[in-house]
């Protein structure tokens, strides 16, 4: 499968070296630079290292099960990271997600390990777990309050409140963390604000402006939209089982019925009451709750078991033949996806997100190679915000090529790329504007180069036979350092 616009970005991530960047953390650069170590610039090697933390989220999920619950436990808790849709498709694709999930559980089960075994030295492992989570995406803090909040529900293990082991693990978590924080008070704080308080404000933070299409929801019904989004990356079935889970271990958590439950309920509780409010006002995305389910599928077979001794001989039946017919087309479904985005199935659209971009750069590489010459060189930009000049910087050769003018050209902000600024291009230059659209805005090409080609060129998509998207190139000739002046309409 071609790299998804957001992989090629994070790829970008790895190849600009830095100690944070303005939308996440580090650690999925430091994943995506390890694999491509060791399998090249390849899509292989861009998400060879997530597929590792996958098997590793895998076998930690199954070891939390057996600890708090049973063995049947920690093998459905892992059946159902695999199958359940939303992590399956964070299993295939880098994303910060998937080194955050793996170092969320990491960081549950040696908290899990410390208090049932009284292990104080877990806790600093724990510490530095919890530290490359919160590397990963800035979301992991939540794994704060959901620890403090089990310690107080549990008296059983509530001593660790009076003892070090705790705090200093929390602090050596910050010293872990402290490179996204120096990167921060470098870039007068630009991460933090675009993360959390510009998200609902959207307004210019110390010069440097976040467009307000980036950072605030359009929804105009965004918990229903929230919702919906919810069932579609987990299916009816699976959602439920979730949400029954949550019911069932706070029930179990009022009647005070062991540790299990309360640790079950306390890491997932804060983190999903956080979405559930903020969905109210801002669409959440599909991404976003994940880690709050993980306590949760620990806990699933145990309540599935707990709701089948409760309910009569026909909702028994229905609900073992509702489970079983979602597993198994569940792996149905995934076999068909996997064979779409690496085959193409006849008929059936095709996921532009994955579609397309190896063709692409190499269209456009021999685009370049007609206009450009030996005293005149020719640059490459793409007509968005960052997908096109993400993958094109992957699927090109010289990577150098490529340039964003998304700020210049568009006025959009370009997220990573305004950080890793390459120089303007020297005037005079020729250039290769990408859509992935039939393009509407040469009007703002003509005001930054002396000529444009009014002949589109286009890049069709063909699997079997057909075309299955286009993408269009428009050759621009001697650019200007400074701007032209808009054109005058007639009759002004």
């Amino acid at each position: 499968m071609n790299l998804s616009p957001q992989e090629a970005y994070y790829w970008n991530y790895s190849v600009h070296p830095a100690l944070s960047y303005l939308d996440h953390p580090p650690m999925v650069a430091w994943v995506v630079r390890a694999g491509t170590l060791l399998f090249g610039k390849s899509e292989i090697g861009v998400r060879i290292g997530g597929l590792a933390l996958v098997v590793v989220s895998t076998w930690l999920i199954n070891a939390l099960g057996r600890l708090w619950f049973s063995r049947r436990a920690g093998l459905c808790a892992a059946l159902l990271f695999q199958v359940i849709p939303a992590y399956f498709i964070y299993g295939l694709i880098i994303t910060p997600d998937t080194p955050l999930i793996c170092f969320w559980l990491l960081t549950m089960y040696l908290v899990s390990i410390a208090v049932l075994k009284n292990r104080p030295s877990l806790w600093y492992w724990a510490g530095a777990a919890l530290g490359c989570a919160m590397l990963s995406k800035y979301t992991a803090f939540f794994l704060v309050p959901s620890a403090l909040l089990f310690l107080l529900a549990d008296r059983e293990h509530r001593q660790w409140l009076l003892r070090k082991e705790p705090y200093l693990a929390f602090f050596l978590s910050l010293t872990i963390f402290s490179p996204v924080i120096l990167w921060n008070y470098q870039h007068q704080w630009v991460s933090f604000a675009f993360q959390f308080s510009r998200r609902f404000l959207g307004e210019e933070y110390k010069g440097v402006a976040f467009d307000r299409e980036l950072l605030i929801s359009h929804a105009q019904h965004p918990f229903l939209e929230s919702l919906g989004i919810q069932v579609g990356v987990f299916f009816v079935t699976y959602l439920a089982v979730l949400l029954l889970s949550f019911a069932v271990a706070l029930y179990f958590t009022i009647k005070d019925r062991g540790s299990r439950w309360k640790f079950s309920l306390s890491f997932s509780s804060p983190f999903l009451v956080f979405f559930a409010v903020y969905c109210i006002g801002s669409k959440v995305n599909a991404n976003w709750p994940l880690p709050g389910y993980l306590a949760l599928l620990i806990a699933a077979h145990t309540c599935y078991r707990y709701l089948r001794f409760k309910s009569g001989p026909s909702l028994r039946i229905a609900q073992r033949k509702t489970l079983v017919f979602s597993l198994y087309g569940s792996l149905v479904l995934y076999v068909l996806a996997v064979l779409h985005l690496t085959l193409t199935i006849p008929f059936v659209p095709v996921n532009n997100a994955l579609t397309g971009w190896r063709e692409l750069g190499k269209n456009v590489e021999r685009e370049k190679a007609t206009i450009e010459t030996a005293t005149k060189k020719t640059f490459v930009f793409g007509m968005d915000r960052y997908n096109i000049t993400s993958e094109l910087t992957f699927y090109m050769q010289n990577s150098e090529d490529v340039i964003s003018l998304s700020r210049k050209l568009l006025g959009k902000n370009a997220l990573g790329f305004e950080f890793w600024a390459s120089s303007d291009p020297l005037p005079g230059a020729n250039g290769l504007a990408v859509y992935d659209e039939v393009p509407r805005n040469i009007a703002v090409l003509q005001q930054h180069f002396m000529r444009v080609d009014e002949q589109v060129r286009v890049v069709p998509i063909v699997r079997r036979g057909k075309i299955v998207r286009r993408f269009y190139v428009v050759r621009c000739y001697d650019y200007l350092n400074q701007p032209l002046p808009p054109a005058k309409v007639s009759g002004e």
